[in-house]
């Protein structure tokens, strides 16, 4: 859609990097770049963004297809799940999700 827009903006005196060339080096935007990673990659560049010691981990749970693009980039374990559509496949699902984010101290 923005094809071009490097050599009009360098062109005008605007530095001007392609999303794609600064996270991924090189110039091949037929291959896209999730949110979470164009997000993440902004944010380091003007904060400075370290795990806090003694954090607590968190795994999110979701039936969502966006929030594990999010999880990836900023390392948080993220869970993606079909949405159950009977009680039944709900009941084995969460079976399922309780023997995966156990704590393998209480296994």
């Amino acid at each position: 859609m923005l094809y071009g827009l490097a050599k009009f903006m360098t062109k005008a005196g605007i530095d001007f990097v392609t999303a794609t060339y600064a996270i991924r080096k090189d110039d091949d935007s037929s291959i896209s770049i999730p949110d979470g990673d164009l997000f993440h990659f902004v944010l380091e560049k003007k904060y400075q963004l370290i795990p806090r010691e003694g954090a607590d981990d968190y795994t999110i749970i979701t039936c969502d297809k966006e929030p594990p693009k999010y999880c990836h980039a900023f390392g948080i374990d993220c869970i993606l799940v079909e949405k159950p559509k009977t009680r039944m496949a709900f009941k084995e699902t969460a079976a399922k999700l309780v023997e995966q984010v156990k704590p393998i101290s209480s296994q």
